[in-house]
């Protein structure tokens, strides 16, 4: 129960409190950082899942990058539902004029424009990332059961940051949490060294990079990032 409180509390205060993620604090027993950069941010971010995919409907896994930009990728009504009703709630937070920083792929690009449009956002603050955002590629778990697959990752991920599932033969990208981690990494640093601060929705390829950032951001051990899972559409 403690772990659940400290997690909500750490949520609340990466997502939207009034406080930079310089200010956060993890929790007792867990070490200041995994990476240094992130005890000096001074935007403050809230991470956005995609909303539900045509795949996710499907229970079917997703992550071969070389088709993220098909339209048949991209959200379900319900899924723009969630974002729809994600503007809606963080409009009445106080979100109102964030830079939306998005991966290209079809969810998060539908996920993007829906933001946008909602909170009139101009398209100057609407920032693609070709690479950096992009999802956690799954090797030959591409196109299996996506429940099966969850559970597989979750046990791997507990083992090693290293550990990705095995190689396809279709050239699907099979990336471990490091992997994810490090392009992540490189937007928030880009985004550190060409802003003075200000609010950033960060919109992932897929759960598992948000996850990994707040984990990160938190100063949580990276095995654990399953813990800061969002809901299709969460924030």
């Amino acid at each position: 129960q403690a772990q659940v409180i400290r997690r909500q509390a750490c949520l609340r205060a990466l997502m939207l409190h009034a406080l930079p993620l310089a200010t956060l604090r993890p929790s007792p027993g867990v070490a200041a950082s995994v990476d240094p950069f992130f005890d000096r941010l001074r935007a403050r971010y809230i991470l956005l899942r995609p909303g539900e995919t045509t795949f996710e409907a499907a229970g079917m896994v997703d992550s071969n990058p070389i088709n993220k930009q098909a339209a048949l990728r991209g959200l379900t009504e319900q899924g723009r539902e969630q974002v729809r009703a994600a503007a809606e709630a963080l409009a009445a937070r106080g979100v109102t004029s964030p830079v939306i920083f998005y991966d290209n792929g079809a969810r998060a690009s539908q996920t993007a424009d829906i933001l946008a449009n909602s909170l009139s956002v101009p398209r100057r603050d609407v920032e693609p990332e070709f690479r950096w955002l992009e999802a956690r590629g799954l090797g030959a778990l591409d196109g299996t059961d996506l429940q099966a697959a969850t559970e597989y990752l979750h046990r791997i991920d507990a083992a090693d940051v290293e550990s990705a599932a095995e190689e396809a033969e279709d050239g699907t990208p099979s990336d471990s949490v490091n992997d994810v981690f490090g392009r992540m990494r490189n937007t928030i640093a880009k985004i550190e060294t060409s802003y003075g601060g200000g609010d950033f929705v960060i919109i992932g390829g897929d759960a598992a990079v948000l996850s990994v950032f707040a984990a990160a951001a938190c100063g949580t051990d990276l095995r654990d990032h399953g813990r800061f899972t969002l809901p299709p559409g969460g924030w």
